[in-house]
């Protein structure tokens, strides 16, 4: 059985994910052409879905961090055929030098889900 691959878009971003391995590419400099791998990632099951999230800026001087995070569907596709999906990809600046510590920009995401 091969690995399950999103590919996957929305406004200002595109992404392919596989367990262990993401690609995005986008609008914003943070979001343009970047891979993430590994320890980089950190990935999870939820009820709802799998959660998937990168650090796109690292904890910085004034305190903020900019995240990526996707909710991206459970799917098992036979080999070879692929199926239309849909996810959201959550950007999430958070620092510490406001009363409301995390802001967050939601794109939904179409596309498709192979293996």
């Amino acid at each position: 059985m091969s690995e399950t691959t999103y590919e996957l878009r929305g406004p200002g971003v595109q992404i392919t994910y596989r367990q262990g391995e993401l690609s995005v590419d986008g609008d914003a400099s943070y979001l343009q052409d970047r891979q993430f791998t590994g320890d980089g990632l950190e990935e999870s099951a939820i009820g709802i879905g799998r959660l998937v999230t990168a650090v796109l800026v690292p904890v910085n001087r004034s305190g903020s961090e900019i995240t990526l995070t996707l909710l991206l569907p459970d799917a098992a596709p036979e080999d070879g055929v692929g199926a239309q999906a849909t996810g959201v990809a959550v950007i999430t600046n958070q620092g510490d030098e406001s009363t409301v510590r995390q802001h967050y920009e939601v794109r939904p995401l179409s596309g498709s889900v192979s293996s």
